[in-house]
């Protein structure tokens, strides 16, 4: 049987090893050529000599002869070559001079795959009456095992041309990246019952392969969409008047008063390409706290006597319950602390010098009006005798 040139799109990389070449590869645009005579590879392998190969090798190898494609058997029988039907074959032949072709063959010649429109032998010229054009066509084929080349696991390669292939490989399938999400004022803390005004919010954008239009960004606040398909959402109670901005990298947001400071706000937002590929979602919060209050009471100044405008008259924080340090200018007067009540208590008072103070403290429970009217129980702390330090003298709180 007279041999005939076949590749495997392979990627261009080897599938096959541990066999002597009996001549060079050639190759084709695809990737490399393995001809039967190529790999040494008799009729009928020797059991001793191939059995640790054929389990790997099992519809990877494959030969053409006489325009027919074959694949090594992955069980040791009487004829370990199986035939592949028409079609059926990753390997395409280049096309030859006086050779039979069956129906539906493929070759490679001038540029371009062509098929086999009936059972034939060539001349010494190709005839175009004897082939259709099959460039647009690919191999029967799914990417099932790995990912390679930025063509994802499970990829069907039927109907895609090798420009197609090409294009997935250096322009790949990445869904769109949102670089920035912000906020103005900031996301973070804030005092409860303190309304958030004029709030603007952007979102900017990288596109990948596929372009992003406007119905394809999303807005949310606390899970419910205020903008969907480039529409706002109507007018709802939560929401102003809004100005909306939109380019083909970013949106912003612009609006009157908009959240009331008495419930806790997470704005949500993300895209979506012309190919339903989404970004991450990216998200940022309002978080509406009650402060704690740090400061001095004169020094003649009982426990009993607190009352809530002096604690009020403090330096508020608005922080999250964690250890605080603070320094405070003692000119016979009384270091204070109040917190609320979902603080805990303080477990220890450390001076700057690091010694235990906590015994030289009092405290009782104070309850106060915040911002949102809310009444707040919370605990009063306070030197139990005043000092003088008035160059400031530091305490650190622990909880």
């Amino acid at each position: 049987m007279a041999s005939r040139q076949g590749f495997v799109f392979s990627g261009g990389i080897p599938v096959v090893t541990g066999f002597a070449l009996a001549g060079p590869m050639s190759q084709d645009p695809f990737s490399h050529v393995w001809l039967r005579q190529d790999l040494n590879l008799p009729d009928n392998p020797s059991p001793g000599v191939f059995e640790q190969h054929l389990r790997f090798l099992g519809r990877i190898v494959f030969v053409v002869e006489d325009g027919l494609h074959y694949t090594l058997r992955t069980g040791l029988t009487d004829d370990h070559w199986e035939p592949l039907a028409a079609g059926d074959s990753p390997i395409i032949s280049r096309w030859a001079a006086d050779t039979d072709y069956v129906e539906g063959s493929t070759v490679w010649h001038d540029g371009n795959i062509w098929r086999a429109r009936s059972t034939h032998r060539s001349g010494a010229d190709f005839d175009e009456s004897d082939w259709e054009s099959a460039s647009a066509d690919t191999f029967s084929m799914t990417s099932t095992l790995m990912s390679f080349a930025n063509i994802p696991a499970g990829t069907k390669l039927e109907n895609l041309t090798f420009a197609q292939m090409m294009d997935m490989q250096v322009n790949p399938e990445i869904p769109p990246n949102i670089t920035s999400f912000t906020a103005t004022p900031n996301f973070g803390l804030f005092e409860r019952g303190i309304a958030v005004s004029n709030p603007t919010f952007k979102m900017t954008w990288a596109r990948t392969k596929h372009p992003i239009s406007t119905t394809g960004v999303r807005m949310l606040i606390n899970g419910s969409q205020i903008l969907e398909n480039g529409v706002l959402e109507p007018s709802r109670t939560d929401i102003g008047a809004w100005e909306l901005t939109n380019t083909n990298v970013s949106l912003e947001f612009s609006g009157s008063v908009l959240f009331n400071g008495s419930t806790n706000i997470t704005i949500e937002g993300k895209v979506i390409d012309t190919q339903g590929l989404e970004s991450v979602l990216k998200s940022g919060s309002y978080t509406f706290i009650n402060p704690i209050y740090l400061g001095v009471v004169p020094g003649h100044i009982e426990l009993a006597d607190i009352t809530e405008a002096m604690i009020k008259g403090m330096t508020k924080r608005i922080v999250n319950r964690s250890q605080q340090a603070a320094t405070f200018e003692l000119n016979n007067a009384k270091a204070a602390i109040w917190i609320p009540d979902n603080w805990g208590t303080i477990t220890r008072i450390m001076d700057q010098n690091n010694f235990n103070n906590t015994n030289a403290w009092e405290s009782r429970e104070i309850s106060i009006v915040n911002a949102a009217n809310e009444s707040v129980s919370g605990r009063f702390y306070m030197m139990d005798a005043p000092a003088n330090q008035p160059t400031g003298f530091m305490f650190t709180f622990i909880f």
